[in-house]
């Protein structure tokens, strides 16, 4: 029931339910109703499926979080690199890697340059795929392959939202007060992490990743011409207000 709330209050979500807002305005014979409704309907589907607006939205919420390679970056106790970059069901755990194994990458990258000692990577069983493995897992196999030592990662397998991914991880900490963390995570997702891990009383220096905005790469009048990549990233984009809302409404941000 979460997840169709959710979706709802994504754009194409949303102007669904303007159309059938209009339909039964129609079926009522309210036509003035109906024509306003499938106007807004299709003039905010066009507005988050335009590459120029769309980009415009992502790169403020991102702008936060300046990308610094593996060198400019401070130095802290562990890296924590967060879970969502895997796609599998049972083939795990060869997985399918998504855009967001940048988070372990860089986190890896980190390691080698001498930035914290050890790794964590958080993130368990998806509600999507329970018969696969874990993300933790997944990560471990990736991080090891990417010359990270296995003594040096630790699997945090139980958390499956940002909010757990914090509480986990603050639990795993508890007997090492001070521990600066290296928060590695995609820029679209970390104003919402850094709020989650400074909430569970976490030291916290974020490091960002896989910048979305102008990813695309659209030019000229193709900028403001729809495009099915521009919805999806918007939709990832109120994925994040929407669970930012829900943070700040249940105190936790």
């Amino acid at each position: 029931m979460r997840d169709l709330v959710v979706s709802l209050l994504f754009p194409l979500g949303t102007s669904l339910c303007l159309f059938a807002l209009s339909g039964l305005a129609l079926i009522l014979k309210r036509p003035r109703l109906g024509a306003t409704s499938a106007g807004l309907a299709l003039s905010w589907l066009y507005l988050w499926s335009m590459p120029a607006f769309t980009s415009w939205a992502i790169e403020h919420h991102e702008s936060d979080w300046p990308l610094l390679s593996a060198t400019e970056a401070s130095e802290g106790d562990v890296i924590v690199s967060l879970g969502g970059a895997f796609l599998t069901a049972e083939d795990w755990p060869s997985p399918d890697a998504n855009q967001s194994v940048d988070r372990h990458w860089f986190a890896a990258r980190l390691y080698h340059a001498g930035k914290a000692p050890r790794i964590i990577v958080s993130g368990g069983l998806s509600r999507h795929r329970p018969v696969a493995g874990t993300e933790a897992a997944a990560a471990f196999g990736f991080l090891t392959q990417l010359g990270v030592p296995p003594d040096a990662i630790t699997q945090e397998a139980r958390a499956s939202t940002t909010w757990e991914n914090a509480q986990r991880v603050a639990e795993l900490l508890q007997d090492e007060d001070g521990s600066r963390l290296l928060l590695v995570t995609s820029a679209l997702h970390m104003r919402r992490s850094v709020a989650a891990f400074e909430a569970a009383g976490l030291d916290v220096i974020p490091l960002a990743t896989d910048p979305h905005w102008g990813r695309a790469g659209h030019r000229g009048i193709h900028r403001f011409l729809p495009s099915a990549g521009a919805l999806a990233d918007s939709s990832r984009l109120f994925h994040e207000w929407i669970g930012l809302a829900w943070y700040r409404l249940r105190g936790w941000a």
